[in-house]
């Protein structure tokens, strides 16, 4: 991809344009000017602009739809002028409405009003720089506020497709924060059961480790009591054999040292022409393969406990998903019944005495015949009054006893829709809990089977590597003995060359001895004089010190207690602890594999990434600096030339520190960014703290990259604009005040 020209309504831009070049174009313009806001733009032009609700402002973030809104109100635009896939291109953004700013998008080849059918809204930047926005700003879209290099899964992804299969679905970051939310809900964070346990367990064991350890250091105390007394008699023997060798064996040592010094210096020199003879292989080679071939077995491990976890998680699978569903699904479908059938007798209500009628016009007969005989006769007939009365109240006790058993009956009917829906409810709930588990394990097949194919893919990557390191070696079971070899010829060599420089010291070190020198040798103790007199030294200390240390076992010993009551409680929290464990101890061993792998990966682009920006910034620093190392994090630190230690990036002076980043930074351009779109380098004020020398070398280097690909340097000095003022190459463009 190639920018031609930009043309904004953004921020303080009202329509301002900016032309550029192939090559190195360096914009020289002051404090806030619009440099920021150019860059700010090209992101926009590329991408869009964030409208999202993670974009809102907060405290200590605004987001570009409010930042960069134009000063006058006018609405958010912009034009951009490139040459991508051969052709030149018109890109512009405009804003419809204030809620979505430059959300129309339109890209046609430039003096045309034909489309470009392979660009789009949401895929602009990604097509015309070949990396997503993430990966981006993470490698050539350098600000000097933001030279450190952030981790983020898109970067992560992309660097692991790079060195592996080229995939870029899946990254470390993702998968872990899986895996890590998973464990965090078993464990509650600093909270919950296990917790509680651990520290239980950790107090009883201490106290065991305690008491076991003072009881053995009672026993060693009252041993060495009775030790140090021998020892002390056969010390002050062995001294008095000293004085009668010393002679001796000082003129005897020093015509030996001179014969060894001799011979170690022509064995070092033969075995030094055997290893040129031989044409042994590199030690740095030797030293990676071993590290390789250890990383190929645990690899092979890790393999074979990924198939291990894929066939446990399948053979745990008990029901599938379906089964459990059209379980769950007729289980519901019976509590809907048993819900109507309660409903239906509810709205019917208590039944009415089927006899009720008759037994009012059973009570009421008697009486009309009573009526009837006293209009006829003429006079009240008593016994028949009496006889209608209980009549009455045998016809109303009849009633009411039946109208009690219907109710009765009725609410039988109820209870019993009533704990048929119940069973029903319970039901439906055994149902659901069968179908999450049935979801649960069809996941974890699924997981386990993932994790096989990733560490599948890392073993012959692995085996791959190695082969490439041994090329005339044996077979892989036999490259061991083969590195073991090779190391062990150069391990031969130092250590002869060792021996000879020793030798030589020691020869030259040694005076002539003074005195009459004895005409037989003296048998001198193994010990020497010196250390036999620290030793007796020595001695009366441990004498008393291992008596303080017997009185003071005993008292703490009585302290802690009984050993028998401390191991007993120790097994009753480990073994509760053991079954709140199990699958705390699954998940974290998957996090384990997850992250072995993930090392594995790093191991393998980290040289080269850190050999690149080795090259780099050597070249910025001119030869200060000879190596650089990066690790997972992309935590950057670099060893001066002839230097042994590594110097971290937060230790180097603010100058060094943006230069050893800005290496790195152009390192990851160089392994991420694809060589077919040769997508721009933008710099906004990132030499700003470099020295004049190393800023020189910087520029000389950016014009050499530039022959790959654009570069835009925004700076707010004059040094790089007066650098190249009379290089035909190079655009210089000034811009506000700069211009002046």
């Amino acid at each position: 991809m190639l920018i031609r020209e930009m043309t904004a309504v953004f921020g303080k831009l009202k329509g301002d344009v900016l032309p550029l070049r192939e090559g190195l174009n360096v914009v020289e313009a002051p404090n806030e000017s619009g440099k920021s806001t150019w860059c700010a733009f090209l992101l926009a032009m590329l991408f869009g602009v964030d409208t999202h609700v993670r974009a809102r402002a907060r405290d200590d973030f605004i987001p570009d739809k409010t930042r960069y809104a134009p000063w006058d109100g006018a609405a958010m635009s912009g034009r951009l002028d490139c040459a991508a896939n051969g052709r030149d291109v018109t890109i512009t953004r405009t804003t419809r409405r204030a809620s979505s700013p430059m959300g129309e998008f339109q890209a046609v080849y430039t003096g045309t009003a034909e489309a470009v059918p392979w660009l789009s809204a949401d895929n602009c930047g990604e097509t015309l720089l070949g990396v997503s926005r993430e990966v981006y700003e993470r490698s050539a879209f350098i600000r000097q506020s933001a030279l450190t290099i952030s981790q983020s899964a898109e970067l992560e992804r992309r660097i692991a497709a790079l060195i592996t299969s080229g995939e870029e679905e899946t990254s470390y970051t993702d998968a872990a924060g899986v895996l890590k939310a998973q464990l965090n809900r078993r464990r509650h964070n600093r909270t919950g059961r296990l917790p509680e346990l651990e520290g239980e367990i950790d107090g009883t064991r201490q106290s065991l480790e305690a008491l076991n350890r003072l009881r053995a250091e009672g026993d060693t105390a009252r041993a060495q009591l009775s030790e140090a007394d021998e020892e002390e008699a056969r010390l002050r023997s062995l001294l008095a054999l000293h004085d009668r060798a010393d002679l001796w064996e000082k003129a005897e040592e020093k015509r030996a040292a001179v014969r060894a010094a001799e011979e170690a210096e022509a064995r070092a020199a033969r075995y030094a022409d055997l290893l040129t003879e031989s044409a042994t292989p590199p030690k740095e080679n030797l030293d990676a393969a071993r590290t390789q071939l250890r990383m190929l077995a645990q690899a092979e491990e890790r393999l074979a406990g990924a198939r291990r976890d894929a066939d446990n998680a399948e053979r745990a699978q008990v029901c599938p998903v379906p089964q459990a569903e059209r379980a769950l699904e007729e289980a519901q479908s019976a509590r809907l019944d048993a819900e109507d059938a309660l409903e239906r007798e509810t709205r019917r209500g208590a039944p009415v005495p089927k006899h009720s009628i008759l037994y009012v016009l059973g009570t009421l007969l008697p009486i009309v015949a009573a009526a009837v005989l006293f209009i006829l006769l003429r006079r009240p007939i008593w016994w028949s009054v009496a006889a209608i009365g209980v009549l009455a109240a045998i016809f109303w006790l009849r009633a009411s006893a039946n109208a009690k058993k219907e109710q009765a009956a009725y609410q039988v009917r109820l209870n019993e829709l009533g704990a048929a829906l119940e069973r029903a409810g319970e039901r439906v709930s055994e149902a659901e809990a069968a179908c999450e588990e049935a979801r649960a394990q069809e996941s974890a097949v699924k997981a386990a089977q993932d994790a096989l194919s990733l560490a599948q893919k890392l073993r012959d990557g692995q085996e791959a590597e190695l082969r490439r390191l041994l090329p005339n070696a044996p077979d892989l079971s036999r490259a061991e003995e083969y590195i073991g070899q090779n190391l062990s010829r150069y391990a031969d060599a130092e250590r002869m060359r060792q021996e000879a420089r020793e030798a030589s010291i020691l020869a030259k070190a040694l005076p002539e001895p003074e005195g009459g020198v004895p005409e037989s040798p003296v048998e001198r103790p193994a010990q020497s004089k010196a250390d036999l007199t620290d030793a007796l030294t020595q001695c009366a200390e441990r004498k008393r010190e291992a008596q303080r240390i017997a009185d003071e076992t005993a008292g703490r010993i009585r302290e802690i207690g009984d050993a028998a009551e401390l191991a007993a409680a120790l097994e009753r929290q480990e073994e509760e602890h053991a079954l709140l464990l199990a699958e705390y101890d699954a998940i974290a061993l998957a996090m384990e594999a997850l992250s072995g792998a993930n090392a594995v990966l790093q191991t393998r682009f980290s040289p080269q990434l850190a050999k690149r920006a080795a090259e780099i910034f050597s070249r910025i620093t001119r030869g200060r600096y000879g190596s650089v190392a990066l690790d997972r994090e992309f935590h950057v630190s670099a060893e001066p030339t002839g230097d042994v230690v590594s110097r971290s990036a937060q230790l180097l002076s603010a100058g060094a520190a943006d230069q050893l980043y800005l290496a790195a930074r152009l390192a990851i351009c160089d392994l991420v960014l694809p060589e077919e779109t040769a997508a721009p380098l933008i710099l906004d004020d990132a030499l700003t703290n470099f020295d004049p020398d190393r800023c020189a070398e910087t520029l000389r280097f950016l014009k050499e990259e530039a022959k790959r690909r654009q570069i835009v340097l925004f700076t707010c000095h004059g040094r790089e604009a007066e650098f190249f003022a009379d290089d035909p190459d190079v655009s210089v463009l000034r811009l506000g005040a700069a211009a002046r």
